[in-house]
């Protein structure tokens, strides 16, 4: 389903009846999009990329649709495979005369090795990476299967529900206060992810909890 579709045929059938025009029903969209990807750690927003090659320096520039770090590697011309432990931000020093150990520095967008990997030099670094998708338009569809498309239009729906009701009723309610509640965990849990440095240590299916 495209983005129209989701906001024609689903959200605007469960609202039956809405004031919001096309702007700011695609803004809801995209809301309800990022809510819906950020549940947990889906498998289908892992992302390889392979287009930059070592040299003799230090810095490396995150993918433009960087969340969270899984894994980097370099791949050298024989296709010898060497992973790079990363590492907090805040243990950078410790490890300052060590190759292959890097951490993520989300200011400045790059992944910085502590010393620069000469040993590595010509080869490529291979990110395994969780990243965002673009946000949805008219014309373009969610990056998982069609059979779950809905899922959007239904988050939109549950969403709108306290939006749309009287402005007395509305004032702060305790709905919105849960929205904000949830929109702070998944940002503290997103934050979590960047300070671990290995695969597994973290089961994030719980960044939402069931809404009946």
């Amino acid at each position: 389903m495209t983005g129209q579709e989701i906001r024609e045929t689903v959200f605007q059938f469960l609202v039956d009846d809405t004031n919001v025009d096309e702007t700011q029903e695609l803004v809801l969209l995209n809301v309800a999009y990022d809510r819906v990807n950020a549940m947990k750690d889906w498998l289908f927003l892992r992302k390889s990329q392979s287009s930059q090659t070592i040299a003799s320096t230090t810095s490396y520039s995150l993918p433009t649709d960087f969340m969270y770090l899984i894994k980097a590697e370099t791949l050298t011309s024989d296709n010898s495979l060497n992973e790079v432990s990363v590492i907090p931000f805040e243990d950078r020093l410790k490890y300052i005369q060590s190759e292959r150990y890097a951490y993520v520095d989300i200011l400045n967008d790059n992944l910085e090795f502590t010393t620069a990997p000469v040993a590595d030099v010509g080869s490529t670094l291979y990110w395994t990476y969780q990243y965002q998708p673009a946000q949805l338009i008219n014309t373009t569809s969610p990056v998982f299967p069609r059979q779950f498309h809905a899922l959007v239009g239904y988050e939109m729906a549950r969403m709108y529900f306290y939006f749309d009701q009287p402005e007395k009723d509305r004032a702060w309610n305790k709905e919105m206060a849960a929205e904000h509640a949830l929109m702070m965990k998944q940002m503290k849990d997103w934050d979590t992810q960047l300070k671990l440095k290995t695969e597994g240590e973290w089961q994030p299916d719980a960044w939402l909890p069931s809404v009946i």
